[in-house]
């Protein structure tokens, strides 16, 4: 007999859809300084507590790159929060999904 591989869902429904309110929050008063890196502080807490580590390199690689776009004048009016939380979501349930992790993730 085979076993089926047990689905892991990580994130809810309620969690997909909340985190990306909250970034657009974050988004919105990016124009305060080191808001963007705040934002990210507040969504690696909800990473644990959700039980993921947002210490895999696809994952840092995305909040890095976020931070750092919140730091550069004009370039920090994108939504790179959000962006950078939808590209993570995506990541997670696609790895949940195909019951594998993606490559070059921990």
């Amino acid at each position: 007999m085979a076993e089926e591989k047990k689905r892991r869902n990580r994130i809810g429904l309620v969690s997909m859809i909340f985190m990306p309110m909250v970034a657009i929050i974050f988004d919105i008063f990016s124009f305060i300084p080191f808001v963007g890196a705040l934002g990210w502080i507040v969504f690696t807490i909800w990473f644990f507590l959700l039980g993921i580590s947002p210490f895999t390199i696809k994952r840092l690689a995305t909040m890095i790159s976020s931070t750092i776009i919140e730091l550069i004048p004009w370039i920090s009016l994108l939504p790179s929060v959000t962006i950078g939380v939808i590209v993570i979501i995506i990541m997670i349930k696609s790895e949940d999904a195909l019951g594998v992790k993606l490559p070059l993730s921990n």
